[in-house]
């Protein structure tokens, strides 16, 4: 599964999208959107009680049903406290909480998801190469060895991989954007995506390493 760090920058990017320059609070949406765009992975505490982290994780939580139910939740709370644009509040939490979703179907182990569940029950994986995520086992570790996996040399490669689609993503669209307040000098621009792809290169080596 992909690290918080791949879904935390994917929460951020939708906030991006999302916000206006008159929005007032933008670091309150901006947790919001990160928040929920880690929300699905919760479904490990149920299995880490009970000594078996994979007990429910990959369930229905990473689906669009779900993404629909929390998104719902949280428009009716919005229309609750007689806030406007509930229908932003709708659209921004269902694509933040399904980018979760759709990057553990790209990433991470074959387990399958319900991708499109309740609408379609077929659960899907992604068969080609994975680009990132870290493989979680429980087997006969338990939550010890789910906790452990955390720490072994096997996390290096996911986040030397999820580091350089982050710094990737936001020097190419730093430098794209024309409402960056401050625009990055040519040069300053080409070093920093010359050091994210150098990062991302080294990182699909040592996977390539590890085999």
């Amino acid at each position: 599964m992909p690290l918080p760090v791949l879904h935390s920058f994917a929460g951020y990017a939708i906030y991006r999208a999302a916000k206006t320059p008159e929005e007032e609070n933008g670091w309150k949406l901006a947790l919001y959107c990160i928040a929920l765009a880690n929300l699905a992975d919760f479904d490990f505490i149920p299995g880490i009680l009970l000594n078996d982290p994979n007990l429910c994780h990959r369930g229905i939580s990473h689906s669009l049903g779900a993404a629909f139910v929390f998104s719902f939740l949280a428009a009716a709370y919005t229309r609750w406290r007689r806030k406007k644009e509930v229908f932003k509040v709708f659209w921004i939490s269902l694509a933040a909480y399904y980018s979760h979703v759709v990057l553990d179907f790209f990433g991470g182990t074959n387990r399958p998801i319900p991708l499109f569940w309740p609408f379609h029950r077929t659960l899907y994986h992604w068969p080609i190469w994975r680009l990132t995520g870290i493989p979680i086992h429980s087997g006969n570790g338990g939550t010890s060895g789910f906790l452990a996996a955390f720490l072994t040399p096997s996390v290096i490669e996911p986040l030397l991989i999820e580091a350089s689609i982050v710094l990737l993503s936001c020097s190419f669209f730093n430098f794209v954007n024309p409402r960056a307040e401050i625009q990055p000098e040519p040069a300053q621009a080409l070093i920093r995506f010359a050091f994210s792809f150098l990062l991302f290169m080294t990182a699909v080596a040592v996977k390539a390493v590890a085999g």
